[in-house]
């Protein structure tokens, strides 16, 4: 056997009459102690507990302890203060990858909380709506559901070119719609052909080209010449 001792490691080697192995300790050649050791850390009572550190290079990267502690300042770890049970890593450093398993912070999920009256736990996303008081309340003549701003709604007017009570009057494909009684001032020209099944329309002046009917009732501005007997031979 043969000790090889440098300036940063010292590691023990055994030659089989041919090659030397490395006994231990493990190091990386040209860099300060970089392994796992096991030792004692006193807590702040000044009682000994066993730990074993990870160290890279000579310094303290992780600690593992079975049993929660806090370290005596007399024996101070520089990146540790507060030890918990299981793996505590330096407090400038962090673990990278996947974990399974429940963090401190997230049992706070654990119990449902609610946001705008709607539960979350962190299954499902949240929407959060606008500050209203109110809802905005479909009226006459609208078709859709009270709005909040939680949820997309639609608004139809309820309307119809049919003869139909209590719609709102709105033209076909055509232009057209159908209507019981129309109260309206016409100007101008007005084209199309109007058709009155029954009922009686009144017009204050009526100027046509020809009168195609069975009866008409009425006198007309030459009809009144007549009016005064005028005698003949």
């Amino acid at each position: 056997m043969k000790p090889i001792s440098t300036a940063v490691i010292q590691q023990l080697f055994v030659s089989d009459g041919v090659t030397w192995r490395q006994v231990g300790p493990e190091a990386a050649e040209g860099f300060a102690i970089t392994k796992m050791t096991s030792t004692v850390i006193k807590d702040s009572l000044g009682a000994n507990k066993p730990a074993i550190l990870s160290q890279i290079n000579g310094e303290t990267t992780a600690i593992i302890v079975n049993e929660d502690f806090t370290i005596n300042a007399t024996t101070e770890i520089p990146g540790f203060s507060q030890l918990n049970r299981g793996i505590n890593l330096k407090s400038t450093n962090y673990f990278s990858g996947a974990l399974k398993g429940n963090a401190d912070s997230a049992t706070r999920l654990a119990v449902s909380r609610t946001i705008n009256s709607v539960a979350f736990n962190g299954t499902r996303d949240i929407t959060i709506t606008a500050a209203t008081n109110q809802p905005l309340v479909a009226g006459d003549f609208i078709i859709g559901s009270e709005f909040n701003g939680a949820f997309e709604t639609t608004w139809n007017i309820n309307a119809t070119s049919e003869n139909i009570i209590g719609t709102v009057v709105a033209r076909n494909s055509v232009g057209g719609f159908t209507a019981t009684t129309i109260n309206s001032d016409l100007f101008g020209n007005v084209q199309g052909n109007v058709t009155t099944l029954q009922g009686t329309s009144t017009f204050n002046e009526i100027v046509v080209n020809n009168i195609i009917g069975e009866t008409f009732s009425g006198v007309a501005n030459r009809a009144t010449r007549l009016e005064t007997p005028r005698t003949i031979n």
